[in-house]
């Protein structure tokens, strides 16, 4: 019997869902890490349909989305498929920016760069320009996923310690 939530479990999904889908990774892939996060026992994609309201196949492509992820795993109990959550928002996170920069923005640098003495002369200053602004844009996500993939797991404090030893200042950032 899948489990029920309460009125601010289901908020706090729908938040889930809702961030997933801004980050193009779609509603569904959020509801239902929203559920595996809450969950304290595995759930089968049956569970899942019956707390979602999705489709079995919905809960199905979404649950290998997520295992492509690293957020959620299964372990076969009495041959059924048992899911769970093992990831955090800072791993969607950290795999949006990685997207972001090797297919959106690498790709764009590298077009800019290959083709810019093609560009007529009245529009090659300003490809210039947005060239070293791409440039600053890869600099920094690039240093965003080396920060989250090194610092991710540490607590709270520790994570505010590092931030600090970098020279940036965590409070004012917060407010």
């Amino acid at each position: 019997m899948p489990i029920e939530f309460g009125s601010v479990e289901l908020e706090f999904i729908s938040k889930m869902a809702k961030l997933s889908y801004k980050w193009g990774l779609g509603e569904a892939v959020g509801k239902i890490l929203g559920v595996l996060l809450l969950s304290e026992e595995p759930l089968t994609q049956r569970d899942l349909a019956e707390i979602t309201g999705y489709s079995v196949g919905v809960v199905s492509s979404s649950l290998t989305i997520l295992e492509r992820l690293g957020l959620v795993v299964y372990e076969k109990i009495k041959r059924r498929k048992m899911y769970r959550a093992v990831g955090s928002l800072l791993d969607v996170l950290e795999h949006f920016i990685d997207r972001v920069l090797r297919h959106q923005l690498m790709p764009t640098i590298k077009f800019i760069q290959e083709n810019l003495p093609k560009f007529s002369e009245k529009t090659r200053v300003n490809i210039r320009k947005l060239l070293q602004e791409y440039q600053k844009a890869r600099i920094l996500l690039d240093l965003n996923i080396r920060f989250l993939r090194k610092w991710k797991k540490l607590p709270l404090k520790d994570f505010e310690k590092e931030l600090s030893k970098s020279n940036f200042n965590i409070q004012q950032s917060i407010t």
